[in-house]
C-alpha cells in the first residue's frame, strides 16, 4: 500500500475538536488560541471551516461541538453493533455447526 503524508491542517482541526471535546462547555477562540499556543488567525480559521462543515457551533463568541460529530458517532455505533450481530451469529454457528438459516457448516 502506498504511504501517504499526513496534513497538518488537518491534524490541527482534529487538535482543536480534542480540545473542544473535553471543556465543560462552549470557549472562545481566544481561549482556544491560548490554550493550545496557536495564533488566534489560525484558530478562527480552522473553526470558521469546522462550523461550515457542521462540525462545530458557535454560541455567541463561543463554540462548541456540532452535530455531525454527533451523526459520525451515531453511524460508527451502528456499524459495530452490526459487526457485533454478525460475529455472534459466526460464533453460533461455529460453535453448533448449524448456520442461522439451517444449513449445517
Amino acid at each position: 500500500m502506498k504511504s501517504y503524508r499526513r496534513t497538518g491542517a488537518t491534524e490541527l482541526s482534529i487538535d482543536i475538536l480534542e480540545y473542544l471535546s473535553n471543556q465543560k462547555g462552549p470557549v472562545s477562540g481566544k481561549q482556544i488560541s491560548d490554550a493550545m499556543g496557536l495564533p488566534y488567525g489560525t484558530v478562527m480559521s480552522h473553526l470558521a471551516t469546522l462550523e461550515y462543515k457542521n462540525c462545530v457551533k458557535s454560541v455567541g463568541e463561543c463554540f462548541k461541538l456540532g452535530m455531525k460529530l454527533a451523526m459520525f458517532w451515531s453511524r460508527t455505533k451502528a456499524w459495530k453493533e452490526n459487526d457485533k450481530a454478525e460475529s455472534e451469529r459466526d460464533i453460533r454457528a461455529l460453535e453448533t455447526g448449524i448456520t442461522e438459516y439451517g444449513g449445517m457448516l
